[in-house]
């Protein structure tokens, strides 16, 4: 599918000739043709509409569209210097305009206000004008969720895009006629010349003005807040009173340190542990003093300083630079990636993706942090029906990514009790801090993410008090916090009248009927979802929570953080001297030295998390929960000699993955198909071919008059590679808004086929995973069977047969493997992912596979001798 450009004129740029008829069919040319002489007048409109259009066609040329294709992003820029402007593409959300959400509109409103549909690839959003840097007055109410501009979706894979054509020569690098002194004058222009936007002010580089700027625009967002909750209900909700003092939800009440949360007690929010400190909330705050400096830096940096031996002119010349810009809005100069992962109802299934808890986080926190330079993104990676473990904590960096600040941990619906998923799901995620690229800018530090724990209970805490100690920063979730602290402050609906119920705050109306959340009468039910549009789609149901509860969940996520990075800026206020004022060389240096000392500190505590032994507590529930099935205790007794648990959670693996959302999938890399990339918010990535198509051509109905005919991937090169597929019903293109976006995307086999092949790594995950080496590695190699819904898998699907280890699907098929031309003669599989096995006297050996002379393995299968049509499904190859 080609990019579509910004809507920024009525029309698309034409060649001057077309330009120059509009303009003269602009002009009544049969008024023309009917004089037989021009009168001066109109002589001179007529050249005024070709000075108008001439004038068009110099703003339009002066626009510049880049293609960044290792993001999938399309950028609009103005050359005169306005700061680049981030599509909706590359947002978690349709619009860059905070949307609280809120009550759902009627759907006569939803009809009035819904644009026609547009081609699906959304256009930049564009820049929002500055907000006043005093306080605006009181919001007006936020009665509606807004309902982005509804976009028809693909039904197909997009073809690949043309290139985006390089900017006109002529149009690149305008310099701002400012009027600089000699001594500045090229240093100032060559700093405009690369991102005018980027020259602010340079007191926005001292701690205390960051600090009182964050606080402004915080507190106009608690002003949102109380409209839409209403003052009395924000009060109890996120300013409480505890033990006679109002605290801030988000100063360690909701979300807090292991050490706060005692266990057994009956009122143990009286209890004196609660007021002792522990290490995470203080690694919190370094964590983000990091990235804030980290934006300190890149400001000094915007101003020309390129290298930190550069301490000529430029430093001289900041001030003068910056005082001469008149800056209300300060460009994006560092970056914090907050990854999440969870099942359904973390992925907010039942809802539209708006309205999860991480899209309202991101809209709370995205305004705010861009007024102080920080570039805040959100990545709802969860997947319905999906654990943390094994497959997706051995999948970490191809699905979230190698660049994630910050994830967190919703799995508890189906982790349940067993704790060896979280163990290797935070292993994953740890192992980001021993990455040497995709650093973190500017500074060039390595990503060492923080974690945040929702919705589990006390059974948990031993193993997350045990990676606290090993020097994880952390915060847990505290359930008890929110069920006696936040729920009773509800109003039930409960014998209220329909005139007091429409008196509530939107926020508040319907949230709880009955002494229960989100259910009962009267309305509970019939209101917990939003209802405007699409009331057929999947997932409305009594264990996936409404858009009052993301809401809720994604404010009190918002504060916690805001608590944080304001405690965070009072200590780099602490940091600048009150004796003088710094030259920009000395605030330089200081700033650099401080990210060094504060770097090396975080680097210590993650690098103790693989420098100390895996503890044997964390040992015991691999042991309990890891191998399954009939032959549970024969393989735990077979592998207890040959299976290396610190070697699993320790150690780089590689994941050649279907699963979306997933980096692996966004970026090209998975394809190697570099021409179609994007984001979870767009479908420009290649999409899998839908299942339906090939069910038609391989499997069409017994009173058809088709012949059963093999499915061949129609992309070059790939006849004889096994098919990615994707399931229709989980893509409900037929909404006009985003509903799921985590789909269930395998490598498909089936009787009809042969043999097919896939080669792991390809070359493009091989340069892009540098940190696994096949050559080097213990070489195992497990293939993960795609999930079935409720565990009830289609028929024909011999999933179940190759879990429980006998490859014999009886009439669909018998599968047959093999690794670089050697026959797979068993396999021990835990949950879903099987490890393949070859014929060795050494039971050990036999499950190490040799790559090929390219570090690379050729993993072939077919399904034989089926007397019915069979099949296959594998989510993900894994290597370790």
């Amino acid at each position: 599918m080609a990019p579509r450009l910004p809507k920024l004129t009525k029309v698309a740029k034409k060649p001057v000739g077309e330009e120059e008829t509009v303009a003269l069919v602009g002009t009544s040319p049969t008024a023309i043709s009917n004089n037989s002489g021009y009168t001066s007048s109109r002589w001179l409109r007529l050249l005024a509409i070709i000075l108008v259009g001439c004038l068009a066609l110099f703003l339009w040329d002066s626009l510049e569209f880049d293609s960044d294709k290792t993001k999938g992003d399309t950028e609009a820029k103005l050359q005169t210097g306005n700061a680049t402007t981030k599509t909706g593409s590359e947002l978690p959300f349709a619009t860059d305009t905070p949307d609280r959400g809120g009550e759902p509109k009627t759907a006569e409103e939803t009809q009035k206000q819904t644009p026609a549909p547009t081609p699906k690839s959304p256009a930049p959003t564009p820049k929002p004008t500055p907000e006043p840097t005093n306080p605006p007055e009181t919001p007006k109410p936020t009665n509606t969720p807004e309902t982005p501009q509804p976009t028809p979706k693909p039904t197909s894979p997009p073809e690949t895009p043309p290139p985006t054509e390089p900017p006109a020569a002529d149009t690149v690098g305008r310099i701002p006629t400012n009027n600089y002194s000699p001594k500045c004058k090229q240093s100032c222009a060559s700093a405009a010349t690369k991102d005018d936007s980027s020259l602010l002010p340079k007191k926005l580089t001292d701690a205390k003005t960051m600090q009182e700027r964050f606080r402004e625009y915080r507190n106009q967002w608690i002003d949102r807040l109380k409209v839409d909750y209403g003052e009395e209900y924000y009060n109890d909700l996120f300013e409480p009173i505890i033990n006679g003092t109002r605290q801030n939800v988000g100063q360690q009440l909701a979300f807090t340190d292991m050490n706060r949360l005692p266990r057994g007690d009956i009122d143990y929010y009286k209890n004196e542990t609660r007021t002792k400190p522990g290490p995470a909330w203080g690694r919190m705050i370094r964590k983000w003093t990091l990235k804030l400096l980290q934006v300190q830096l890149g400001m000094l940096l915007a101003e020309g300083q390129q290298e930190e031996e550069q301490h000529g002119n430029n430093y001289y010349c900041l001030e003068e630079c910056s005082s001469n810009r008149n800056m209300s809005t300060p460009d994006l100069y560092a970056k914090f990636i907050w990854a999440n992962g969870g099942h359904s109802a973390s992925a907010g299934h039942g809802n539209f993706h708006r309205e999860s808890y991480t899209a309202n986080l991101g809209r709370d926190l995205q305004p705010i942090l861009k007024e102080i330079g920080l570039d805040f993104q959100v990545r709802n990676y969860a997947m319905g029906g999906t654990e943390s473990g094994e497959e997706v904590a051995l999948c970490f960096t191809s699905i979230f990514g190698k660049d994630i600040d910050s994830f967190t941990w919703d799995y508890g619906m189906t982790d349940g009790n067993e704790f060896h998923k979280i163990i290797m799901y935070i292993y994953g995620a740890a192992r980001l801090a021993l990455l040497d690229d995709d650093l973190s800018h500017p500074g060039n530090l390595r990503h060492r993410p923080s974690l945040m724990v929702l919705h589990t209970g006390d059974g948990m805490h031993p193993i997350l008090e045990q990676f606290q100690n090993l020097g994880l920063t952390l915060l847990k979730m505290d359930m008890r916090y929110q069920k006696d602290k936040i729920m009773p402050v509800l109003p039930d609906m409960f014998g209220k009248t329909d005139a007091e119920i429409a008196a509530l705050p939107p926020f508040i109306r319907y949230f709880k009927c009955q002494e229960r959340v989100e259910a009962g009468d009267p309305g509970c039910d019939d209101n917990k979802f939003n209802m405007t549009l699409c009331p057929e789609r999947t997932g409305r149901n009594t264990w996936h929570p409404g858009w009052r509860y993301h809401a809720l969940m994604g404010h009190i996520m918002a504060s916690t953080l805001l608590n944080v990075i304001d405690d965070s800026l009072q200590g780099m206020v602490a940091m600048e001297p009150t004796t003088k004022t710094e030259s920009s060389k000395e605030k330089y240096d200081r700033i650099v030295a401080a990210i060094d000392k504060l770097d090396k500190e975080e680097a210590q505590d993650y690098e103790n998390i693989f420098a100390a032994p895996v503890p044997e507590d964390f040992k015991r529930p691999f042991d309990e929960a890891l191998w399954k099935g009939n032959r549970k205790e024969a393989n735990k007794e077979a592998m207890k000699d040959i299976f290396d648990i610190d070697y699993l959670v320790k150690n780089f693996s590689f994941c050649h993955t279907g699963l979306l959302p997933a980096e692996i999938r966004y970026r090209g890399i998975l394809t190697e198909n570099f021409d179609q990339v994007g984001t979870i918010m767009d479908y420009n990535y290649e999409m899998g071919i839908m299942q339906s198509k090939v069910a038609a051509m391989e499997h069409p109905p017994d009173d058809s008059d088709v012949n059963a005919t093999a499915f061949i991937d129609p992309h070059p090169g790939r006849d004889d590679q096994m098919l990615l597929l994707s399931i229709d019903k989980e893509y409900e293109f037929w909404c006009e808004e985003e509903t799921m976006k985590d789909h269930k995307d395998h490598f498909f086999i089936s009787s009809e086929q042969g043999w097919r092949k896939l080669v792991i790594p390809n070359n493009a995950e091989s340069e892009y995973y540098k940190e696994f080496d096949a050559t080097k590695s213990k070489g195992w190699f497990f293939a993960c069977m795609a999930s079935c819904d409720w565990d009830n898998c289609d028929n024909g699907d011999i999933r179940n047969s190759i879990v429980n280890e006998t490859m014999n699907g009886g009439e669909f098929g018998h599968m047959q493997m093999e690794l670089n031309g050697v026959p797979v003669t068993g396999l021990k599989c835990f949950n879903r992912c099987c490890a393949l096995q070859h014929d060795d006297s050494d039971p050990a050996q036999s499950f190490r596979w040799t790559p090929n002379a390219d570090g690379k393995y050729e993993f072939r299968s077919m399904i034989s001798g089926a007397t019915k049509y069979g099949f296959a499904r594998f989510s993900s190859f894994v290597l370790l």
